[in-house]
Protein backbone atom coordinates (compact mmCIF):
# COMPACT_ATOMS: atom_id res chain seq x y z
CA UNK A 1 0.00 0.00 0.00
CA UNK A 2 1.24 3.43 -0.61
CA UNK A 3 1.60 6.57 1.24
CA UNK A 4 -0.29 9.94 -0.57
CA UNK A 5 0.40 13.07 0.59
CA UNK A 6 -2.93 15.40 0.27
CA UNK A 7 -3.69 19.04 0.36
CA UNK A 8 -6.71 20.36 1.76
CA UNK A 9 -7.61 24.15 1.24
CA UNK A 10 -9.96 25.93 2.75
CA UNK A 11 -10.63 29.66 1.48
CA UNK A 12 -12.13 32.14 3.49
CA UNK A 13 -13.65 36.05 2.31
CA UNK A 14 -14.81 38.75 3.60
CA UNK A 15 -15.36 42.58 2.72
CA UNK A 16 -14.42 45.10 4.59
CA UNK A 17 -15.52 48.62 4.21
CA UNK A 18 -13.00 51.45 4.67
CA UNK A 19 -12.94 55.16 4.15
CA UNK A 20 -9.37 56.41 2.88
CA UNK A 21 -8.07 58.55 0.55
CA UNK A 22 -6.90 56.62 -2.26
CA UNK A 23 -7.37 52.62 -2.73
CA UNK A 24 -3.31 52.09 -1.53
CA UNK A 25 -4.60 53.69 1.86
CA UNK A 26 -7.88 52.01 2.12
CA UNK A 27 -5.32 48.48 1.67
CA UNK A 28 -3.07 49.70 4.10
CA UNK A 29 -5.61 50.26 7.12
CA UNK A 30 -6.69 46.87 6.26
CA UNK A 31 -4.08 45.24 6.54
CA UNK A 32 -2.77 46.71 9.56
CA UNK A 33 -6.08 45.73 11.22
CA UNK A 34 -5.85 42.68 9.91
CA UNK A 35 -2.00 42.54 11.98
CA UNK A 36 -3.60 44.09 14.65
CA UNK A 37 -5.72 41.17 14.85
CA UNK A 38 -9.13 43.54 14.44
CA UNK A 39 -10.51 41.37 10.76
CA UNK A 40 -9.93 37.80 11.80
CA UNK A 41 -11.87 35.22 9.44
CA UNK A 42 -13.83 32.31 10.50
CA UNK A 43 -16.34 29.27 9.52
CA UNK A 44 -18.83 32.37 8.68
CA UNK A 45 -16.16 33.49 5.89
CA UNK A 46 -16.31 30.08 4.73
CA UNK A 47 -15.75 30.52 0.77
CA UNK A 48 -14.50 27.11 -0.65
CA UNK A 49 -12.92 23.82 -0.41
CA UNK A 50 -9.97 22.07 -2.63
CA UNK A 51 -8.94 18.83 -2.37
CA UNK A 52 -6.06 17.49 -4.16
CA UNK A 53 -3.08 15.57 -4.16
CA UNK A 54 0.22 17.02 -2.99
CA UNK A 55 2.23 18.44 -4.94
CA UNK A 56 0.04 19.07 -7.50
CA UNK A 57 1.96 17.74 -11.07
CA UNK A 58 0.97 20.56 -13.79
CA UNK A 59 2.79 19.75 -16.99
CA UNK A 60 3.91 23.03 -18.46
CA UNK A 61 3.73 23.50 -21.94
CA UNK A 62 7.09 25.30 -23.97
CA UNK A 63 5.00 28.10 -24.98
CA UNK A 64 3.96 28.94 -21.08
CA UNK A 65 7.47 29.00 -20.13
CA UNK A 66 9.05 30.78 -23.24
CA UNK A 67 7.50 34.09 -23.04
CA UNK A 68 10.39 35.68 -21.27
CA UNK A 69 8.92 35.34 -17.88
CA UNK A 70 10.70 31.98 -16.71
CA UNK A 71 14.24 31.60 -16.21
CA UNK A 72 16.86 28.71 -15.24
CA UNK A 73 20.77 28.76 -13.90
CA UNK A 74 22.88 25.84 -14.07
CA UNK A 75 25.21 26.43 -11.07
CA UNK A 76 27.85 23.45 -9.82
CA UNK A 77 25.39 19.97 -9.37
CA UNK A 78 22.22 22.24 -8.91
CA UNK A 79 19.97 23.36 -11.81
CA UNK A 80 17.52 26.30 -10.31
CA UNK A 81 14.42 27.17 -11.97
CA UNK A 82 12.11 30.48 -10.95
CA UNK A 83 10.03 32.96 -13.40
CA UNK A 84 6.28 34.20 -13.05
CA UNK A 85 4.78 30.86 -14.16
CA UNK A 86 6.82 28.33 -12.16
CA UNK A 87 7.46 27.50 -8.66
CA UNK A 88 11.28 28.04 -8.24
CA UNK A 89 12.88 25.15 -7.55
CA UNK A 90 16.08 24.01 -7.36
CA UNK A 91 17.44 20.34 -8.53
CA UNK A 92 20.04 18.12 -8.65
CA UNK A 93 21.63 17.67 -11.97
CA UNK A 94 20.97 14.22 -13.65
CA UNK A 95 24.29 12.50 -15.62
CA UNK A 96 21.52 13.11 -18.19
CA UNK A 97 20.90 16.25 -18.08
CA UNK A 98 24.71 17.19 -17.83
CA UNK A 99 25.21 15.41 -21.34
CA UNK A 100 22.35 17.84 -22.55
CA UNK A 101 23.95 21.01 -21.08
CA UNK A 102 27.32 19.92 -22.08
CA UNK A 103 25.95 18.75 -26.17
CA UNK A 104 24.31 22.30 -26.10
CA UNK A 105 26.81 24.37 -24.71
CA UNK A 106 24.26 25.56 -21.69
CA UNK A 107 25.98 28.68 -20.28
CA UNK A 108 26.96 28.01 -15.96
CA UNK A 109 26.40 30.55 -13.30
CA UNK A 110 24.32 32.79 -15.32
CA UNK A 111 20.31 33.31 -15.73
CA UNK A 112 19.06 31.81 -19.07
CA UNK A 113 15.61 32.70 -20.47
CA UNK A 114 13.30 29.49 -21.86
CA UNK A 115 13.89 29.72 -25.67
CA UNK A 116 14.61 26.69 -27.42
CA UNK A 117 13.20 23.25 -27.14
CA UNK A 118 16.29 22.11 -25.47
CA UNK A 119 15.84 24.10 -22.44
CA UNK A 120 12.34 22.89 -21.87
CA UNK A 121 13.65 19.16 -22.37
CA UNK A 122 16.01 20.16 -19.19
CA UNK A 123 12.97 21.48 -17.44
CA UNK A 124 11.02 18.41 -18.15
CA UNK A 125 13.79 16.24 -17.11
CA UNK A 126 14.50 17.91 -13.77
CA UNK A 127 11.41 20.13 -12.78
CA UNK A 128 9.09 17.27 -12.50
CA UNK A 129 11.25 13.81 -11.88
CA UNK A 130 13.18 15.62 -8.71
Amino acid sequence: METFKIEVQEFLSRIIEVQANSSDEAISKVQEMYRNEEIVLDSEDFVSTEIDIFPKKEIISFDLLSNGSNFYMVEGDNITFWGKDIISKVAKITPEVLIVISDNEIPLNEPCEFVDEVDYKIFLLLYYLS
